[in-house]
C-alpha cells in the first residue's frame, strides 16, 4: 500500500471529518462539535508549524496518522489514526499502523531513550480498541472518564 505524506489541505481536511465523524456519534456532544473541530484544527496546524515534533503519513487522501516524541509520557505517541468511513475495512489502518510500528523499532534501535508507542482511545469506541488489541497494543492506563491510553507490547527488536 502506497503511504505519502500529505499536503496541509488533505490533512485539515481529513482532520475535521474525522472529528465531525467521532463527534456525531455522540449525541450529548453535539452542540460542542464546532469548538471541537476548531481545537483539531489548532492541533494540525501545531503539527505543520513544528515538523520535528511530528509526522504524518497518509494513504491516498482517505487516512492518515500523526505520531511523534511525547518525553513527557516517555515514549513516541499515534496522536491521531483516521480512516474515512468508505474506506474502512481495508487494512488503510493496518497499513499506517505497521509504518508508525517499524518506525518505532528503528526510533527504539536508535536508542533515544523513548522505550513505549502508546496511544489514547475513547473507552467507547469498540472496534478502535479491539483493532488495537489485534495489532498487539494493551490498556496501559486509564487516563479519565472517557479514555483509555494503550501501548504496544509487540517485539522490539526485528
Amino acid at each position: 500500500m502506497f503511504i505519502e505524506v500529505p499536503d496541509r489541505d488533505i490533512a485539515m481536511r481529513l482532520e475535521v471529518e474525522s472529528s465531525e465523524y467521532i463527534h456525531n456519534l455522540r449525541n450529548d456532544w453535539a452542540e460542542k462539535t464546532a469548538e471541537i473541530i476548531k481545537e483539531d484544527v489548532e492541533f494540525i496546524n501545531h503539527v505543520y508549524t513544528h515538523p520535528t515534533e511530528f509526522q504524518i503519513r497518509s494513504i491516498a487522501d482517505k487516512a492518515f496518522i500523526i505520531y511523534g516524541p511525547r518525553p513527557e509520557k516517555n515514549c513516541l505517541y499515534i496522536y491521531e489514526l483516521y480512516v474515512s468511513p468508505e474506506c474502512r475495512g481495508k487494512h488503510y489502518g493496518k497499513a499506517l499502523l505497521e509504518h508508525v510500528i517499524k518506525y518505532y523499532k528503528k526510533f527504539y534501535e536508535n536508542q533515544h531513550n523513548l522505550p513505549y508507542l502508546k496511544l489514547s482511545v475513547d473507552k467507547n469506541n469498540y472496534n478502535a480498541i479491539n483493532f488495537y488489541k489485534l495489532n498487539k497494543f494493551t490498556i496501559d492506563e486509564t487516563l479519565d472518564n472517557i479514555s483509555y491510553d494503550m501501548v504496544y507490547t509487540g517485539k522490539v527488536s526485528f
